[in-house]
C-alpha cells in the first residue's frame, strides 16, 4: 500500500506542472507531496528515508526538467550538467525529509518549520553558479488563474510555501491526527488560495486606470543555425538580409495600419547592433523593394551609428548597420521598436547580450545589458572550459548588465532579456523604477521541440501576477504572448488547437495596460523569507526547550 502510494505521487508531481498538466497540477497542489510522505513515513530509519526521498525528487525533476537533455545544438556535456543538477535538486528534498519525525507527531510548528526550509533551499539556488531558478514546486498552483494570485503577495516562493504546507497538513489530517477537525483544516487551506484569488481580481479589476496600445509582437522563426555560424551546420546560415526582409513582409502583412510598439525578440537577426556589415546599395534595394522608401529618402541615415564608409575594392562605399534597419522600421511606422542584438560598447570593448528601444524621428537609442548570463553559452565560468565550448562556435561571451532597465515611452515600461524574467526580484526592480507594462524578449530555441518555452512562459505568467502590470513576450520560436496583470492570457500566437506556435508570424493586438500595487512590488522576497526565518526560529526554540 505505501509503495503504491509513493508511485502514485511520483507520476502525480512529475507531471504535476502548468507545462504538461494543468488538472494534476491542481491534484498536486493539493496532496501530490502528501501520498508520497504517507508512504515515506512508514520507513523508520532516516537514512532509508533520505535515499528514497533523493531518488524519487531526482525522478520527478528528471522529467519535469527533461528538456535540459536536449543535444541538438549542445554536445555530450550537457548531460553531464543535466544529472549535476539533478543530484543537486535529489539531495535537497532529501535533506528536507530528515526533519520529519520518526513517530507520527506532525505539530503546526514542525509543519511551518518544514515548509520554511523548502523555501529557502529554493531561494538558495538563485545564487549558486548562474542561478537556477526553475521547477519550484510552488508552480503547481500557478495552473490556476485564481491560485496563482497567491504570488502577489510573496511571489513563487509563496506559491511554494503554501504548497508545502497544504501537503503537510494533508498527511497530518489523514496518517497523523485522523480528525474532522485535521481534515477541515488541511481542506480550508488547500481552498484558500482560489478563495484568495477571486477577491483578488475582482476588487483590483475595479480600480483600473486603461491605457491602449496596438502591439505588434514579431516571431521570427529562425533557428540557431541559421543566424549563427555553428561548426557542421554553416549551410543552414541565413543572410541577415533575408532575415531583415522576412522581419518587413511579417509586418506589412498585418491588418493595423499603424502600431503604438513594435517588438522583436533576442538577438533577433544575426550581428551586433552597431556592426557595419551591410552594404548600402542592396540595403536600399531591399528597404525600397519590401517598404517602398525611395534610395533618396534613406540618405539622411548615412550617419553613425547607422552607418559608416569603408573602403571597399579601392573606393569609399557606405556600409550599414542593423541599428539602420531597425531605425527606419521605427520612423516608417511611426513606431517604438524594441528588439534585441548583441551589443560591444565602444568604451570598455565589453560585449553585451542587450535589448535596444528605438523611438520615432528620436535620434537617442537606449539599451539594456542581459543580467542573468547563462554559463558556456553567454559567459565563461572557468578558463578550463574555453576548448570544449570552442567546439560548438562559442569563442565570444558577455558581460553581465548591472541594473534594471525603464524604457520611456506612450507607456514606461522595464525590460528583461529571456533568463532574466525568471528573476522574480530582477524584474521588480522594473517595476519599482517606474514601470507599468513588463517587455521580454526571448530565444528558447536552443532547446528545440522541448518543455522550455512552456515552462518560461510560466514564470512570465508569475511576474505579472506579482507585480500587478501586464506583460508582453516576444520569442523567436514560441511563446509570443499578451498577458495581464493577473497573469491571464489576454493573447497568444498559438496554432488552431490553442497549443504555442512555433513557426515565424506578428501577433497584432491591442493592450488595455493597466496596473494594480501588490505585497511583492513592495516588499518582494522579504515577506516570505522573513516568514520563513521566523517559523524555523520557533521550531529551533522548541526543540532547545525541550
Amino acid at each position: 500500500m505505501h509503495i503504491c502510494s509513493i508511485v502514485i505521487s511520483f507520476f502525480l508531481v512529475a507531471f504535476g506542472q502548468p507545462a504538461w498538466s494543468s488538472l494534476l497540477s491542481v491534484i498536486t497542489a493539493f496532496c501530490g507531496y502528501a501520498l508520497f510522505w504517507k508512504g515515506l513515513l512508514s520507513f523508520e530509519s532516516k537514512k532509508r528515508r533520505f535515499f528514497l526521498a533523493f531518488c524519487w525528487f531526482f525522478g520527478v525533476q528528471a522529467i519535469q526538467f527533461s528538456w535540459f537533455a536536449n543535444l541538438e545544438y549542445h554536445g555530450i556535456y550537457i548531460l553531464f550538467v543535466y544529472f549535476v543538477i539533478l543530484i543537486w535538486l535529489g539531495v535537497q528534498f532529501g535533506l528536507l525529509n530528515l526533519l520529519f519525525p520518526l513517530n507520527k507527531e506532525l505539530s503546526f510548528v514542525r509543519i511551518g518549520a518544514i515548509a520554511s526550509f523548502w523555501v529557502l533551499l529554493e531561494w538558495s539556488r538563485l545564487f549558486v553558479f548562474c542561478g537556477f531558478s526553475w521547477n519550484q514546486v510552488g508552480l503547481a498552483l500557478s495552473a490556476n488563474d485564481w491560485s496563482s494570485q497567491l504570488a502577489s503577495i510573496g511571489g513563487v516562493f509563496f506559491l511554494s510555501f503554501w504548497v508545502m504546507v497544504v501537503n503537510l497538513l494533508a498527511v497530518r489530517a489523514t496518517y497523523c491526527y485522523k480528525t474532522p477537525r485535521a481534515c477541515l483544516i488541511w481542506v480550508g487551506c488547500g481552498l484558500m488560495p482560489y478563495l484568495f484569488g477571486v477577491i483578488q481580481i475582482y476588487i483590483e479589476r475595479s480600480k483600473q486606470e486603461v491605457v491602449s496600445l496596438d502591439i505588434a509582437l514579431v516571431q521570427t522563426g529562425v533557428r540557431p543555425d541559421q543566424k549563427t555560424l555553428i561548426n557542421g551546420r554553416v549551410e543552414e546560415f541565413i543572410s541577415p538580409f533575408e532575415q531583415w526582409h522576412d522581419v518587413f513582409q511579417s509586418i506589412i502583412s498585418t491588418e493595423i495600419p499603424s502600431f503604438d510598439l513594435i517588438v522583436l525578440p533576442e538577438v533577433a537577426v544575426s550581428f551586433s547592433a552597431y556592426l557595419a556589415i551591410y552594404p548600402y546599395k542592396t540595403a536600399s534595394l531591399l528597404i525600397e523593394k519590401d517598404l517602398g522608401i525611395s534610395e533618396e529618402a534613406l540618405r539622411k541615415y548615412l550617419v553613425e551609428p547607422y552607418a559608416t564608409q569603408r573602403m571597399i575594392h579601392a573606393k569609399k562605399e557606405w556600409v550599414v548597420t542593423n541599428a539602420f534597419f531597425t531605425r527606419i522600421l521605427a520612423d516608417h511606422f511611426s513606431a517604438e521598436v524594441v528588439v534585441g542584438f548583441d551589443h560591444q560598447e565602444k568604451e570598455t570593448g565589453r560585449n553585451y547580450n542587450a535589448a535596444f528601444h528605438f523611438t520615432p524621428q528620436h535620434s537617442v537609442i537606449e539599451s539594456y545589458g542581459k543580467r542573468a548570463l547563462l554559463p558556456l553559452a553567454e559567459y565563461l565560468p572557468y578558463e578550463f572550459l574555453r576548448p570544449l565550448v570552442s567546439k560548438y562556435g562559442i569563442t565570444d561571451f558577455f558581460s553581465r548588465g548591472k541594473v534594471a532597465k525603464v524604457f520611456q515611452g506612450k507607456v514606461p515600461f522595464a525590460i528583461s532579456i529571456c533568463y532574466d524574467e525568471c528573476f522574480g526580484h530582477f524584474v521588480r526592480e522594473g517595476r519599482r523604477e517606474g514601470g507599468k507594462l513588463l517587455v521580454n524578449v526571448t530565444n528558447d530555441d536552443w532547446f528545440p521541440d522541448s518543455r522550455l518555452a512552456r515552462q518560461h512562459f510560466n514564470q512570465g505568467r508569475l511576474r505579472s501576477i506579482e507585480n500587478g502590470v501586464p506583460s508582453l513576450r516576444a520569442c523567436n520560436t514560441g511563446g509570443t504572448a499578451v498577458i495581464d496583470g493577473f497573469g491571464r492570457v489576454v493573447d497568444q500566437f498559438q496554432d488552431q488547437y490553442g497549443q504555442i506556435k512555433w513557426q515565424k508570424g506578428v501577433l497584432q493586438t491591442r493592450v488595455n495596460v493597466h496596473s494594480h500595487i501588490t505585497l511583492y512590488s513592495i516588499l518582494g522576497n522579504y515577506f516570505v523569507l522573513g516568514l520563513s526565518f521566523f517559523l524555523l526560529g520557533l521550531f529551533v526554540l522548541g526543540k532547545q526547550k525541550k
